[in-house]
């Protein structure tokens, strides 16, 4: 865990389940141990903050049968300031913009 004193933001959170995690004795569901997480905050603007990681490895089953599997990684990055007023038109005419100038995704 890392902690900006300064601005009292949490820019930081990792962690591990070292044991077994149960939701109502177990009946509810249960995470196994072993799982991981991670979350970054970055600063984009002066009092402004934005997830740029989300990286989340987890197992386990709620009520019973259901099984949970969440493997998700999500990284964030290029945050840029947008004009105060910008109609909703012109926002998706960037991001459209924007889209046609990113390279595709690796396979």
């Amino acid at each position: 865990m890392l902690i900006d004193a300064k601005q009292t933001r949490l820019p930081k959170l990792t962690g591990k389940l070292i044991s077994d995690v149960d939701f109502g004795f177990g009946i509810l569901g249960k995470l196994k141990k072993g799982g991981t997480f991670e979350v970054i905050q970055s600063q984009v603007a002066r009092k402004d903050w934005e997830m740029s990681l989300l990286d989340v490895h987890i197992s386990g089953r709620a009520l019973f049968f259901h099984t949970i599997g969440e493997q998700q990684h999500d990284v964030r990055s290029q945050f840029t300031p947008v004009p105060s007023g910008l109609s909703l038109a012109q926002a998706a005419s960037k991001v459209a913009e924007d889209g046609n100038h990113r390279s595709p995704a690796p396979k």
